[in-house]
This record gives C-alpha cells, structure tokens and sequence, in this order.
C-alpha cells in the first residue's frame, strides 16, 4: 500500500517539476523513468544520512548527516542553492498526510487492583501479558452460573 502511494506522490511531484521547467507534456515511460530515479536517489539520501546519524551515536538526523550524504553521492551544494534562489517553489495540489500511519499500541497493561495484578509473582516485569487469560468478569459470572446450578440441584 505505502509503496503504490509513495509511486503516485512521486508521480506528482515529478509532473510539477517537469511543468516548473518549462516542459508542456510528457509520454508515460520518461515519467516512469524519472519517479524511479527520483525514488532511488531519495532511498540513497535518507538511507547514507540515517548512516551517518548512528555513526554519531544519535537516533535524530540533523542538517550535518544530510550534509556528509550530499557530499557521498557526489551533490553539488552550489547547485542546490542556486536552484532554490531562481526557481520559484512549486505549491502542493493537496496536503500530504503523514504516513505511514502509526500504528495502534496493542500493549496489554494491567488494571490496577485486578486480581492479576494482587497475585502476580514479584520476579515477573509488569509488561509481561497477563498469565491468567480469563478475566475477572468471566470468572465471576461461571461463578454465579455454578452457585445457581448448585442451588436448583438442592432444591
């Protein structure tokens, strides 16, 4: 799903690019060919300045890691800005979500005062999953179902 998306975004940001320049159409396979050198260029930034980032013991890249990944593949810093100064930037047709989506925490705590949590051995970590895998509820209700049956077998 994220790599269809990332290929259309692409799509789109290559069209505009090409239409900033001054081109009036293209034919589907230049454009193909442009959003995987676009995509492969973008992989080999991000994956050199994650690189760099860890060589420096920090889990954050910064502007510097991004700096030493330009520098590796051969990017000519001049260029970059001279591109920025006199080529006016290219607004976005619709806003970009955030993605990938994060996902949802299936993180199994405790509730304070359940009957695992009072019988639990000291030796086992909290973020351990329960080891009792009936709730209390479900405890209580076979309790009251067996209290009933005992009481229609006696009377």
């Amino acid at each position: 799903m994220s790599e269809r998306y990332t290929h259309q975004l692409l799509k789109v940001v290559v069209a505009q690019v090409c239409q900033t320049i001054g081109w009036h159409s293209i034919q589907s396979t230049p454009l193909e060919l442009l959003i995987d050198i676009l995509d492969q260029y973008l992989r080999d930034i991000t994956r050199l300045t994650h690189r760099y980032s860890e060589l420096y013991n920090r889990t954050d890249p910064n502007l510097d890691d991004v700096a030493l990944a330009f520098r590796e593949i051969g990017m000519n810093l001049g260029e970059l800005q001279e591109y920025l100064q006199f080529v006016d930037p290219i607004e976005r047709p619709f806003e970009v979500p955030r993605y990938p989506l994060p996902k949802e925490s299936h993180l199994n705590f405790l509730k304070p005062g359940s009957k695992e949590v009072l019988t639990r051995p000291v030796h086992i970590p909290e973020h351990m999953p329960p080891m009792l895998v009936d709730s209390e509820e479900e405890q209580e209700e076979a309790r009251r179902r067996l209290l009933r049956l005992r009481s229609e077998v006696r009377g």
